[in-house]
């Protein structure tokens, strides 16, 4: 995991507490249920936002 956060963090430069969350959801295949611009804008992890 710490190396796809890695990976993550320094290809879309986004900070580490979203990348950490990120390779997390990629590995778990989840669905992040979150508004965070830069994580929408990883073409890796799936987003949704409730409302």
């Amino acid at each position: 995991m710490a190396k796809l956060s890695a990976e993550l963090r320094h290809g879309y430069r986004v900070p580490m507490a979203g990348s950490i969350i990120a390779a997390t959801a990629r590995l778990l295949r989840f669905t992040c249920a979150m508004d965070d611009p830069p994580i929408r804008g990883m073409r890796e992890i799936r987003t949704r936002w409730i409302d």
